[in-house]
């Protein structure tokens, strides 16, 4: 009888021992759920916070570019009229006249160094 006795209370021992690893583990179990929500509680504000960064800086860059694009606009389209004009008594015209370059003589000597001032006044630049 005294050991029937030993073994049931060696059982019991270990039924509470099963019972409170398991009580444990729950308890962990919850922690983790805890700590997910936690964390997604986290991210959901660094998004959120990300997400508004993001719409002042489109914000930001849509006010700058609306100046842009009224200048351009009107930039494109200013009408000064010189362009079309045709020569008359008060207005020469607009000559087109290519590039000349004088590279004949340019390239037949060696001792000539380049010179852009040569360059653009040949061109009429200058």
């Amino acid at each position: 009888m005294g050991e029937a006795s030993g073994v049931e209370a060696l059982l019991d021992s270990f039924a509470l021992e099963l019972a409170s690893v398991g009580t444990q583990m729950s308890l962990t179990m919850r922690r983790m759920e805890a700590m997910e929500d936690l964390l997604g509680l986290r991210l959901d504000g660094l998004q959120r916070n990300t997400f508004m960064v993001n719409v002042f800086f489109h914000m930001v860059l849509m006010i700058l570019s609306i100046p842009t694009v009224v200048a351009s606009f009107y930039g494109m389209n200013l009408w000064s009229g010189d362009k079309f004009r045709l020569a008359g008594p008060g207005f020469k015209g607009v000559k087109f006249k290519p590039l000349e370059f004088p590279l004949k003589e340019y390239l037949s000597d060696p001792n000539i160094p380049v010179s852009w001032m040569f360059l653009l006044c040949s061109a009429g630049v200058v």
